[in-house]
């Protein structure tokens, strides 16, 4: 719950990374007015685009990884639709049917999720979310490597506000995204820890 919940809040910290990225050049003055976009504008716009779609997609997976796991604590109760009426013509024919001793419920209908499936379906969105910040952390060291790799910085003067604002928004974004997987690593071994000793001795 911990790791979930410490993804999500990095993930949405990514988005906003990701948002800023797309407006720093005209914030910052760093991409002139009535011109064709720079080297620096298209490579920030479009890696800050990519951030914030990660950002969104990790995001949402770890937020649907915490509903799944406060649904199976049983914190959450799912609300299902009721039944509808059938047909008369149904009702009818269902009558029927139990009176020649063949009725049977049709398959699929009224199978109620048990627990494996809530922690498979949430294993599933928690993966989604990790790759998410595993992305997050690649993108981040792009970003930190860009002004030099595409040439926008030019080798010898003093850094541009482009490449200022690209080293620090690629460094707490590679940062944020390791520590974060280095916290949900942690949190995971301790519960596969706290597992094994329960299955050992289950009075603990």
């Amino acid at each position: 719950m911990i790791r979930t919940f410490v993804g999500a809040v990095a993930a949405v910290l990514a988005l906003l990374a990701g948002l800023w990225l797309m407006i720093a050049p005209f914030a910052l003055g760093t991409q002139p007015e009535s011109a064709d976009w720079s080297t620096s504008t298209i490579t920030e716009f479009s890696t800050g685009l990519g951030v914030a779609v990660i950002g969104l997609a990790g995001a949402a997976a770890f937020a649907a990884a915490i509903y799944e796991n406060l649904v199976t604590r049983g914190l959450v109760t799912v609300r299902r639709r009721a039944p509808e009426p059938e047909p008369a013509r149904a009702r009818t024919h269902g009558r029927l049917l139990r009176r020649a001793g063949h009725h049977a419920r049709p398959a699929g209908r009224g199978v109620a999720r048990g627990p494996h499936h809530d922690e498979r379906t949430q294993a599933m969105k928690t993966k989604l979310g990790v790759s998410a910040l595993i992305l997050l952390f690649v993108g981040g060291l792009w970003l930190v490597a860009a002004p030099f790799v595409v040439g926008y910085q030019p080798r010898g003067e003093e850094w541009t506000d482009a490449t200022i604002n690209d080293l620090w928004i690629g460094g707490l974004l590679a940062g944020g995204a390791f520590v974060t997987l280095v916290v949900y690593a942690a949190d995971a071994l301790r519960e596969l820890a706290h597992r094994g000793r329960h299955a050992v001795d289950p009075s603990h």
